[in-house]
């Protein structure tokens, strides 16, 4: 008893309160049920008086002070004393929780966030003019300031979920926590716990998600089903995936190769990680210049890095299809060339694999040769992921390469680097990722808008949907994909092309990002269309379709502007 006492007192939340004041209440209630026997001259109002100030004892009516000087003496103990330090504690322990995000709300239309990784900051940022309440649910209290309330809560657990209301909430973003060796398989799990808690929403909740494994990827790039719950609206995201997007869209970063100019872009990335192979994909969806059609002219990827045999062999094994229509070759540490050319060339992307360290001569003679070459337009991209790493070696390049566009993937803080540039001795280097500070569309709206937009025009040809969102959630993901790929290629069209001329080369340009992109996802060509198989037969070039399946290239570039808008 006495234990649970000690308890009540000094870690409630509230409840002690109520006690201490039903035994006041009871107290004077028996105090009153005495006198009303034995004092006729008491009141109500004394015996209160009383008990709130027990200075009120010198006014007690003759008669009356064997009753209240006890009264007295308990007010003394409760009010002067228990009362007091319960409050405090109270106050302590509610504060105490709220830090612990422990405390729940009844929030309606807030924005839940499940996770505190990296991503936090620039959507946080994004948030801070917003009216809504926000909602951050992760293991561990953010290290971010903000406007929101933490809840602690683990995103796989059901009733963790279920407390954050997220049937409630206006969107829900499930970005997870940094360095999670199952993150991926964490975020899935969250989905399909929200689908269950969203079944009886009020309204259709936005709910993106963000996955780091490139094969978890791969995975939705094969999928034939909507990842949709009955009122869960899902949108996936890789996140190093879209933090290169966010480097090369709406930006000048990758060269803009104008029609007449018959140069090559040539894109350097170094490291051999998930980093390098998302940006590597993201240069194949974009880079398609006229370049290609007028000169034969194609651009080239290359990797650098150390063991790149097995990552070549890696990736080439994660996308046969792609690879078996490329030219592609392999650079052994001593220089050998291994190179591997298609029966029937006609894309317009080629990859090269160096097997060196990023100081060695092999790498820095290849840097050095691309700049002096008046045929090619150097662009340098270090995706090494230890930040050390990555400065290092993005200050150790022959001094030629810091004419040329630059940037570095950070996770953790990019102070060097900045420095670096007050020395004026390396150029302008960009720096992308987490430590960039800044990020331009952080929330994924843009990025979802656009690709509603290219597939809504689709949909009123072919399917008439009712509205963009119905059309948009009906889809596949491999169709979600191709349309945000599409969407993301545009601004470099609008660079590159005459947009107020003939317009073919455009969309032709169109078609060869369509064939990367399908070809990226793991679709391969054949004689017939088969979906299921992932068999489709405008894999070909552009001069070889129908008049019809050109039809849909024009449709698309025509309504550019509206896309962008």
């Amino acid at each position: 008893m006495k234990r649970g006492i000690d308890r009540l007192l000094s870690e409630g939340k509230g409840k002690q309160l109520l006690w201490l004041l039903v035994i006041s209440v009871g107290i004077m209630a028996v105090v009153l049920f005495v006198s009303s026997f034995f004092i006729k001259d008491l009141k109500w109002q004394q015996v209160v008086s009383v008990f709130l100030d027990p200075g009120c004892f010198n006014s007690t009516p003759e008669g009356a002070e064997w009753l209240l000087l006890p009264l007295a003496l308990f007010s003394l103990v409760i009010l002067s004393g228990l009362m007091v330090s319960t409050f405090t504690n109270v106050v302590e322990n509610i504060s105490d929780s709220v830090h612990a995000g422990e405390r729940r709300y009844r929030f309606n239309n807030h924005v839940l966030i499940i996770g505190a990784g990296k991503q936090l900051a620039p959507m946080l940022a994004a948030l801070a003019e917003d009216k809504r309440n926000i909602v951050v649910m992760s293991e561990s209290r953010p290290t971010e300031d903000g406007n929101y309330t933490y809840y602690c809560g683990r995103r796989d657990s059901l009733e963790d979920l279920k407390s954050a209301l997220p049937a409630k909430a206006s969107v829900i973003y499930i970005i997870g926590e940094d360095q999670e060796p199952d993150h991926d398989a964490k975020s899935l799990r969250a989905v399909d716990l929200l689908k269950e808690l969203t079944e009886n929403a009020e309204n259709e909740i936005q709910c993106y998600m963000t996955l780091q494994e490139r094969v978890s990827s791969e995975v939705y790039e094969y999928l034939h089903q909507p990842v949709v719950g009955k009122l869960l609206l899902v949108d996936v995201i890789n996140v190093y995936e879209y933090m290169a997007e966010r480097l090369m869209v709406d930006s000048d970063f990758l060269p803009a190769i104008k029609q007449g100019d018959g140069r090559r872009s040539h894109v350097v990335i170094y490291g051999t990680g998930q980093v390098a192979h998302n940006v590597a994909n993201t240069v194949a969806h974009i880079s398609h210049y006229p370049s290609y059609p007028e000169a034969g002219v194609k651009t080239c990827i290359t990797l650098v890095g150390c063991g790149m045999k097995r990552y070549m062999d890696n990736i080439i094994a994660s996308r046969p299809a792609l690879f078996d229509l490329s030219v592609y070759r392999y650079i052994d540490a001593c220089g050998k060339v291994q190179e591997h050319r298609p029966a029937k060339d006609f894309l317009d992307v080629e990859w090269e694999f160096v097997d060196t360290y990023d100081s060695s001569s092999l790498s820095r003679d290849m840097l050095r040769r691309i700049c002096a070459s008046p045929d090619e337009i150097l662009t340098v991209v270090v995706a090494e992921e230890d930040p050390a790493r990555a400065t290092e070696t993005a200050l150790h390049f022959p001094r030629e390469v810091y004419d040329c566009n630059i940037a570095v993937y950070m996770d953790e803080s990019a102070e060097v680097l900045e420095l670096s540039r007050r020395t004026e001795m390396f150029g302008n280097i960009s720096v992308f990722g987490s430590a960039s500070g800044a990020i331009s569309d952080p929330l994924f709206r843009t990025r979802s808008v656009r690709g509603q937009r290219v597939n809504f025009i689709y949909d009123q040809m072919y399917v008439k949907s009712r509205s963009i969102e119905e059309a948009w959630y009906s889809l596949s993901e491999v169709n979600k994909y191709s349309s945000i790929y599409c969407a993301m290629s545009m601004p470099m069209r609008k660079r590159c092309y005459d947009m107020d001329g003939d317009r073919m080369p455009v969309y032709e340009a169109e078609h060869r990002r369509w064939m990367m992109s399908m070809l990226i996802m793991g679709t391969r060509p054949g004689e017939t269309r088969d979906k299921a198989r992932f068999i489709h037969n405008d894999i070909v070039p552009f001069d070889e379709l129908t008049p019809e399946e050109q039809e849909k290239d024009k449709i698309l570039i025509d309504a550019m502007p509206d896309i962008l808008a």
